[in-house]
C-alpha cells in the first residue's frame, strides 16, 4: 500500500470514455420522443465533447452531465445532428457560456448560412456579428484539428446525401476512437476510420440504403476486419452501430450501444504536472473536479451492486479491468459473419483474475508494464477497503450483453426504464354489443398513438376518450396496465355510463365524476 501511495503522488488517473445519448434516426424524436443520435465525450468525469446537437440531444446531455460540454462537432447539417444547434448557442452564450462549434470548412459554410439563418436578421438588426453566439472553427478534411486541450479529430468523408464527415479521435496523438456518423457502407470510409483505431462506431440499421449501412454489411466487415486483425497478429476493433431507431429497434447482432451506455476508451496513470496535487484516495479519483460529471445518476438507477468488466476476444468475459492497448495494424482489406458468442458469467473480480492473460499476447514497454503494476495495487487496495463501495463515486453499472472479442475497453449498462404492457382489450361504446378488440402495444410508445390506433380499429372518429371499467379516464399510458380492458367512447358520442356498458363487461359501482 505504501508503494501504490508514493506511485499516486507522482501519477494521476486519466480516463476518457464515451457516452451515448441517443440512437434515434431523423424521425425517431419527432414520432416517439426518443432522442436522435449523439453522444458526449467525458475526460475525468468531465463532459469535454457533444458529438452532434439533433433533435433531444440537449435535453438528454443535461440529464445525464447536467452540462453541454464546451465543444461541439457537427458532423452535417440534417436536423437529426444539428437541429438544436441554433437555440443550443443562443441561450448559452446568453448565459455567458459562448460554445465552441467544430466542423468540416464546407459543413462549417453551409451551418453558417442556413442552419443559422433564423439569427442572421436579429443579429443584423442588433449591430452583432455570428461570431459573437459561439467560436466557429474549421478542421479541413484529412488533416488533424485539435478540439481540447488533450482530444484531437482527423475527419473523413461518409457516404451520405449530404455532405457529412464522421472522424478517428485522438488523446494526445493517440487513437481512441472511430466514428462514421451517418453513412451507407462504403469499405474505402471504413478502412480510413479502423485503422489504428481499438473501438468504432458505425451508422446501421435493418434495411440499408446509400445513406445508412445494413445490419448485414457491418457484421460481413467485422468479419473481415477480425480476420485481418488476426492475420497480423494485432487487437481486433470492437465494432458497435447506433442510428437504428428507438430503443425497441435495438439489434441482438451486430452489437448496439443504447441511451446511457458508456465504453472506456482510454484509462492509464501519466505523469503529474508540476503543481497539480494527486487525489486524496483512490476512490475519489473520479469524483474530483466541478461536480458535473458522469458519477451521478437518479436514484432509481442505483439497484444492484457495481459490476465493471472488460470485453475481451473470447467468449467468456473475464471481471476487472483491461487497459486499452493502442497498436498499429496494417491497411486492411476488409470484408463473413461471426457468430454470436455465447453468454457468458464473469469472472469474480479478484487480483488474480485480473492478472491473467488477456486475448494475444503482445510485447510489453517498461511504462505499459508500470501502469499494468499500478492498476493491480490500486484494485488489490480496493478490494480490501471496506469503504469501497461507499466511496465509489461512479454508482453502479451493469454488463451489457452480447459482447465480442478484444474490444480492450471496459463498458457499463444503466437500468432501461420500466417495460410498457404489451396488450389491451378495447370495447366501443358505440356498438355495446361487439366483443372487445385486442391491440398490440410493441410500437406504442404515448396515449395518443393508442387512441390513433384504437380509432383506426373500430371506426371511432374522432375518438374521446379512453375508460377503465370503473369509468376513470386513462390520461397517460402509465396507467395502462398488461391485458386492461378498456372502453373508448366517441365526441359526440355516447357518454360512458357505468350502468350501460358493452355486454361483455359486468362491472358494480358507482360512475366517478364527468370527464372533460
Amino acid at each position: 500500500r505504501s508503494s501504490f501511495c508514493t506511485l499516486l503522488q507522482t501519477h494521476l488517473m486519466v480516463r476518457v470514455e464515451l457516452l451515448c445519448l441517443g440512437t434515434g434516426k431523423a424521425s425517431t424524436h419527432i414520432y416517439y420522443g426518443e432522442p436522435s443520435t449523439g453522444f458526449v465525450i467525458i475526460q475525468d468525469g468531465e463532459p469535454v465533447l457533444l458529438m452532434g446537437a439533433g433533435l433531444g440531444i440537449v435535453r438528454s446531455c443535461v440529464y445525464y452531465c447536467k452540462k453541454v460540454p464546451d465543444t461541439i462537432y457537427i458532423s452535417h447539417n440534417h436536423s437529426d445532428h444539428a437541429g438544436e444547434l441554433p437555440l443550443l448557442l443562443s441561450v448559452e452564450a446568453g448565459k455567458g457560456r459562448r460554445k465552441k462549434v467544430v466542423a468540416e470548412t464546407e459543413v462549417m459554410t453551409r451551418i453558417l448560412n442556413h442552419r443559422l439563418g433564423e439569427y442572421h436578421e436579429s443579429i443584423e438588426l442588433s449591430n452583432r456579428k455570428l461570431s459573437d453566439l459561439a467560436d466557429f472553427v474549421d478542421c479541413p478534411e484529412q488533416e488533424m484539428t485539435s478540439v481540447t486541450s488533450h482530444l484531437s479529430i482527423i475527419p473523413y468523408r461518409s457516404q451520405h446525401s449530404e455532405r457529412c464527415f464522421g472522424f478517428v479521435l485522438f488523446y494526445m496523438n493517440r487513437p481512441i476512437l472511430g466514428w462514421s456518423s451517418d453513412s451507407g457502407f462504403e469499405p474505402n470510409f471504413y478502412q480510413q476510420i479502423s485503422t489504428q483505431t481499438p473501438v468504432l462506431i458505425l451508422d446501421a440499421r435493418q434495411t440499408g440504403s446509400y445513406d445508412h449501412a445494413a445490419f448485414d454489411d457491418v457484421i460481413e466487415f467485422e468479419r473481415k476486419l477480425a480476420a485481418a486483425c488476426d492475420a497480423a497478429g494485432v487487437t481486433r476493433t470492437a465494432i458497435y452501430v447506433t442510428v437504428y431507431g428507438t430503443q425497441a429497434e435495438v439489434p441482438t447482432n451486430p452489437q448496439a450501444l443504447k441511451i446511457g451506455q458508456t465504453l472506456m476508451l482510454f484509462e492509464d496513470f501519466e505523469p503529474a504536472p508540476a503543481g497539480i496535487a494527486p487525489p486524496v484516495a483512490p476512490s475519489n479519483l473520479m469524483s474530483s473536479g466541478s461536480g458535473h460529471n458522469m458519477n451521478t445518476y437518479p436514484q432509481s438507477a442505483i439497484a444492484e451492486p457495481r459490476q465493471e468488466v472488460s470485453v475481451l476476444h473470447s467468449p467468456v468475459r473475464h471481471g476487472g479491468y483491461s487497459q486499452p492497448r493502442h497498436t498499429n495494424p496494417p491497411i486492411h482489406n476488409f470484408g463473413s459473419q461471426q457468430q454470436q458468442p455465447p453468454h457468458a458469467q464473469p469472472v469474480s473480480p479478484t487480483l488474480s483474475a485480473r492478472s491473467q492473460p488477456r486475448g494475444r499476447s503482445i510485447p510489453r514497454t517498461a511504462a505499459q508494464q508500470r501502469s499494468s503494476d499500478i492498476r493491480n495495487l490500486l484494485h488489490q487496495i480496493n478490494d480490501n477497503d471496506p469503504r469501497g463501495s461507499d466511496t465509489d463515486s461512479r454508482g453502479y453499472s451493469y454488463t451489457l450483453p452480447g459482447q465480442r472479442s478484444n474490444s480492450l475497453h471496459s463498458i457499463k449498462r444503466f437500468p432501461a426504464p420500466e417495460p410498457l404492457p404489451s396488450k389491451v382489450f378495447v370495447h366501443n361504446n358505440e356498438n355495446k354489443g361487439a366483443p372487445p378488440k385486442l391491440y398490440l402495444l410493441k410500437n406504442v410508445r404515448t396515449l395518443d398513438q393508442l387512441k390513433l390506433k384504437v380509432s383506426n380499429g373500430q371506426n371511432i372518429k374522432p375518438i374521446k376518450h379512453l375508460h377503465q371499467l370503473d369509468g376513470t379516464v386513462i390520461r397517460s399510458l402509465n396507467q395502462v396496465t398488461h391485458m386492461m380492458e378498456l372502453v373508448a367512447t366517441k365526441h359526440a358520442g355516447a357518454p360512458f355510463d357505468i350502468k350501460d356498458l358493452p355486454i361483455h363487461l359486468k362491472v358494480s359501482g358507482a360512475p366517478p365524476g364527468p370527464a372533460f
